[in-house]
């Protein structure tokens, strides 16, 4: 059975022209998409963003992306790096894997987490795979 993360893909290549040109673009801090896109995206895909905010400022990350996902909204991505020294001055931050998903526990549920399996060989061991869904009834 195809991921989700698939599943989203396959949609955007078979969409027509028409459709991707319906695509609304914008240009700003990504802590202020609360006040424009309120419970507005399906899916959120994380990748190298988490990892280059300050560590003592990512409550605000997961806060937003609750706030962006509509009630029946995922939260998916990869969680990288985790090997990094955690006193490594960033960005990429140190991800401290225990407290990451403990973060996201307070805002989100957490419906699977894995090593990826489909990690290049440089970040083999170095990334984890992780979905969420903002209604904890949600698949």
């Amino acid at each position: 059975e195809a991921s989700d993360v698939e599943k989203i893909i396959k949609m955007i290549k078979n969409a027509p022209i028409q459709e991707l040109k319906k695509l609304n673009s914008r240009h700003l801090d990504i802590f202020k998409l609360p006040q424009y896109c309120n419970n507005y995206f399906d899916i959120v895909i994380e990748y190298t963003c988490f990892c280059a905010i300050d560590p003592k400022t990512r409550v605000n990350y997961i806060k937003m992306v609750k706030d962006i996902l509509k009630p029946s909204g995922k939260f998916t991505g990869l969680l990288f790096p985790l090997d990094l020294n955690t006193n490594t001055d960033g960005p990429p931050f140190h991800i401290d894997l225990n407290k990451t998903l403990l973060l996201f526990d307070e805002y989100l549920f957490r419906k699977q987490c894995k090593k990826s399996s489909l990690s290049i060989e440089s970040r083999k061991d170095r990334e984890m795979f992780f979905i969420y869904t903002k209604d904890e009834n949600e698949n």
